[in-house]
């Protein structure tokens, strides 16, 4: 019974609260060590090692979302400049882009992230402006690029309606159809049926 009571004490709000606060300046990846390594010694009983591989867990997710989200906003904020130097050699500031849809953070970390890239050049005595390098403009070329092998929808066969009629023609024996026009176009509807199948 003690044993519950401890475990119940162990995954209280305060108490997860507490021990996350304690492994964010512990840090994840050298907790996720400890737990492979030496759980036990390092980092304690079954239910705190549960929740220790949560607070890990939680931690990798958060990193890579972040990660996707930088890369996201470095490409937006590299078409950007790419729009407003094009044709020219002057680098722009970004507080100049107005149509970028990020917080002055996201712009920074975008804007770093493309420095050490080498996708744009930044050594200017203007803080925070920057112009393509050679490598941005092969980013953005070979991007638009894969973007026109893309391979467009096939427009689907219209298909002819049904109630489409045969005319009728003057005959010897009153009016008819034409029965080698009304063989073609039954063969042609059935071709379609079976390509769609």
């Amino acid at each position: 019974m003690k044993g519950q009571t401890v475990v119940h004490q162990e995954f209280s709000e305060e108490g997860r609260r507490a021990r996350f606060e304690q492994w964010e300046k512990y840090g994840a990846d050298r907790l996720k060590s400890d737990l492979q390594t030496d759980p036990y010694r390092r980092v304690g009983s079954k239910p705190v090692q549960d929740l220790a591989w949560e607070f890990v867990r939680m931690k990798e997710q958060g990193s890579e979302a972040d990660q996707h989200n930088i890369q996201k906003d470095s490409w937006e904020l590299l078409k950007a400049i790419e729009r407003a130097t094009r044709g020219s050699a002057t680098p722009v500031a970004v507080e100049q882009l107005g149509d970028l849809q990020m917080t002055v953070d996201e712009i920074k970390a975008a804007f770093q992230y493309l420095k050490e890239k080498g996708l744009i050049q930044a050594n200017f005595a203007i803080f925070y402006a920057a112009r393509l390098s050679a490598a941005g403009h092969d980013a953005i070329q070979q991007a638009e690029m894969a973007g026109a092998r893309q391979p467009q929808p096939a427009t689907p066969a219209r298909e002819e309606k049904s109630s489409e009629v045969l005319m009728l023609k003057p005959g010897v024996w009153g009016m008819s159809i034409d029965l080698k026009e009304a063989g073609r176009r039954i063969r042609r509807r059935l071709q379609l049926r079976e390509g769609k199948g």
